[in-house]
């Protein structure tokens, strides 16, 4: 069994950091996740609102670009280097990438679209020029309403000083890019770390399972609400409710 600290510490990095528990009275009384508070303030993407729907573009970072009002990420680079230098094809990562998107998707209202220019994107994803750890977020704010605030950019960033894979097994000093993607994506959307194991959310990584457990999936939904019924293809599709 492969576990070791998933260090995308938010909770030790932002110094303002509190969180709000599934206990609080504000918010649906379900265990296994917390929410992302900054300032006191619960964060999400669109409307500041518990339960409100939400679309939030994404890029690649295609240049070495500074972030200094950022607390995590504050030196990203494209991703390249670690992608070349673990053997990992562009387009597999990308897709990896993209498949973590649609996790989240499928849990909750959020829904993720690929943006023109990372000029244009909500979410930046990159490399952490700054190699601390195996990976981080980090998510700025503007004000919201009542007990929220509005994310307006979240950066996800991975080292180039660590080791990665796609997919769970062989080399156990790596870690798999579409599981830390999930969970550092889970953060840019205004999750907090739920507890040490059980959860994606859960600061530390482990292989013992690859999908969005029910914590995670109650967290997104607290914010974001319940996955609509999406029509595809002139056919009914109702998303997996993770129960």
């Amino acid at each position: 069994m492969l576990r070791k600290v998933l260090l995308a510490a938010l909770a030790c990095l932002l110094p303002a950091l509190s969180i709000a528990s599934a206990g609080d009275a504000s918010i649906p009384r379900k265990a296994g996740y917390r929410l992302l508070k900054l300032e006191g303030k619960t964060v999400k993407w669109g409307e500041p609102a518990y339960g409100a729907q939400a679309t939030v573009s994404y890029a690649f970072i295609e240049g070495d670009q500074g972030f200094e009002d950022a607390r995590n990420c504050q030196a990203m680079g494209p991703v390249d280097p670690i992608l070349a230098f673990n053997s990992i094809e562009r387009a597999v990562f990308e897709a990896a990438a993209e498949e973590a998107f649609r996790t989240w998707e499928a849990a909750a209202d959020v829904r993720f679209v690929k943006a023109a220019s990372p000029a244009e994107a909500g979410i930046l994803i990159g490399i952490d020029l700054g190699n601390h750890g195996w990976a981080h977020a980090d998510v700025k704010t503007a004000p919201g309403a009542g007990d929220f605030d509005v994310i307006t950019r979240g950066l996800v960033c991975l080292s180039t000083e660590k080791s990665w894979k796609i997919g769970f097994g062989g080399d156990s000093e790596a870690q798999d890019i579409r599981y830390t993607l999930i969970h550092e994506i889970g953060h840019a959307i205004g999750l907090n770390h739920a507890s040490p194991y059980g959860q994606v959310m859960s600061f530390n990584y482990t292989e013992d399972f690859g999908d969005l457990q029910s914590g995670d999936i109650a967290g997104a939904r607290a914010i974001y609400g319940a996955p609509p019924e999406r029509t595809i293809a002139g056919a009914s599709l109702i998303l997996p409710s993770g129960k």
